[in-house]
């Protein structure tokens, strides 16, 4: 999970962003 995290932040993309921080927030 960590490792995709990580994938997903080397992604500028903002809505994985976005996504990435909803995850945290939970």
């Amino acid at each position: 999970m960590i490792e995709m995290i990580a994938t997903a932040f080397q992604i500028p993309t903002p809505s994985l962003s976005e996504i990435i921080t909803i995850i945290f927030q939970v």
